[in-house]
């Protein structure tokens, strides 16, 4: 037995050669996929849930809503943020009520100034409104 190993010596360490490749093979391939995998799968992960994120981020924001707060209440709860959402009632434009809130308040000046005009508010009560209308426009 031990002439016949030795009569294949060169053979045999070709064919350890070899079964050493295959172990480097298997090495690196068990490589790839214990650590390239589970990375690549994290990305798809992240990248759906990204994904979900802006759809709920642009529902919200075309009704007027927080859009940086949708997107990460989209990003983790992404059923209940959606429904949440669709079912959200829109907001009314800020443009619009202010333009309307300052509209009412010049109709409500000019009618204190017709109001002095007919003599039936005096200077000082005529001022004291005005004062009243451009501090109420001032806080806003």
């Amino acid at each position: 037995m031990y002439q016949l190993l030795l009569s294949n010596a060169p053979q045999s360490s070709q064919g350890a050669q070899s079964v050493v490749d295959a172990f480097m093979a298997m090495l690196g391939l068990s490589f790839l996929l214990s650590i390239l995998l589970p990375i690549l799968i994290f990305l798809f992960f992240l990248t759906i849930l990204i994904l979900l994120g802006v759809l709920t981020q642009s529902i919200a924001g075309k009704k007027g809503y927080n859009r940086f707060g949708f997107f990460w209440y989209g990003f983790f709860f992404f059923p209940i943020a959606v429904g949440v959402a669709i079912l959200a009632p829109p907001k009314p434009r800020e443009e619009y009520s202010r333009q309307s809130s300052a509209e009412q308040d010049k109709e409500e000046l000019a009618k204190y100034a017709e109001m002095y005009e007919a003599g039936t508010l005096s200077w000082t009560q005529f001022c004291q409104k005005k004062e009243e209308i451009l501090q109420r426009e001032y806080r806003k």
